[in-house]
């Protein structure tokens, strides 16, 4: 298999992880405002929609790296 590809399959696993991340950042802000609607705590929940939020950055941010690999492995195919 070559690099571009690995690049490829890497960036597939990347998209897939961040729609993962998305959702389940979605399911959280959704309990944290059922759990406001009924009066408990969030604080321990916020926390953690603030953790999950800093990992998908960092996947998006690792996702512009996986692009940037292909780009250059790209024009040194041309």
């Amino acid at each position: 298999m070559s690099r571009i590809e690995t690049e490829r399959q890497t960036l597939a696993l990347t998209d897939h992880h961040i729609a993962q991340a998305r959702q389940l950042i979605q399911a959280q802000e959704a309990s944290i405002m059922k759990m406001q609607e009924i009066a408990i705590d969030t604080c321990q929940a916020e926390e953690l929609l603030s953790l999950m939020q800093a990992v998908l950055f960092s996947f998006e941010q690792h996702r512009a790296l996986i692009e940037a690999s292909i780009s250059r492995l790209q024009k040194h195919e041309a």
